[in-house]
C-alpha cells in the first residue's frame, strides 16, 4: 500500500483495517519518505515480525547518520496508553523491542503515523488495537497501545518542513 501526503506535509497518520501477524516469520514493513527541496529521502522505516513468542520491533534510522560514519543513531522509545505517556528508554539503531502476544495471540496492529519536527527530525510510530506488553531491550517493561520511535543525535542536513495538522484515511 502507498500512501501519499500533500506536499509539504509534516504529519501523517493512517488508520488501518486491524493487521495481525498470526504466523511464526510474518512480518510488516513501514516506511516514511520525502522530498527535501527535489532531492528524495527515507526518514526511517519501522519492522514489525512474529516470532514464537513474541513480536519484534525495530526502527531503522541509518540513513540520517553521516554517511562517513558507521554509527547509526541512538533512538528514543516512547509507549503511550490511550495518549497518555507510559514510559520511555533508549535504545541502539535496529535494537529490537519486544511487544508480548496475549494468550498466543499478537496485538492487532491498527495505525501507522509519520511525523517530521520543525528541526527535520522524524519520529514513526505504531497503533495496536489493545493495551500490550512492551519491553525494551534492557528489560524494562511498559503497557500501552501505542509506540513511537524517534533518532537521537542527529543532524540533517535538510531545511525544515511545515503544514497544517492534517490527518488521512
Amino acid at each position: 500500500m502507498l500512501v501519499e501526503a500533500p506536499e509539504a506535509a509534516s504529519r501523517l497518520e493512517i488508520d488501518l483495517d486491524p493487521v495481525t501477524l498470526e504466523a511464526t516469520g510474518a512480518g510488516l514493513v513501514l516506511f516514511a519518505s520525502g522530498l527535501i527541496d527535489v532531492n528524495p529521502l527515507v526518514f526511517g522505516e519501522l519492522r514489525i515480525s512474529r516470532a514464537a513468542d513474541e513480536l519484534t520491533l525495530h526502527g531503522d534510522y541509518e540513513v540520517l547518520s553521516d554517511p562517513a560514519s558507521f554509527n547509526a543513531p541512538l533512538q528514543r522509545l516512547e509507549v503511550l496508553r490511550n495518549g497518555r505517556p507510559a514510559g520511555t528508554a533508549v535504545l541502539s539503531n535496529r535494537v529490537p523491542v519486544s511487544v508480548a502476544l496475549r494468550d498466543g495471540r499478537a496485538p492487532e496492529i491498527t495505525g501507522f503515523r509519520a511525523t517530521i519536527n520543525s528541526n527535520g527530525i522524524p519520529t514513526l510510530g505504531l497503533a495496536f488495537g489493545q493495551v500490550t506488553t512492551i519491553t525494551s531491550p534492557d528489560g524494562t517493561q511498559f503497557t500501552g497501545n501505542h509506540v513511537r520511535l524517534t533518532p537521537l543525535d542527529v543532524n540533517p542536513a535538510q531545511p525544515s518542513l511545515h503544514s497544517p495538522r492534517s490527518r488521512w484515511k
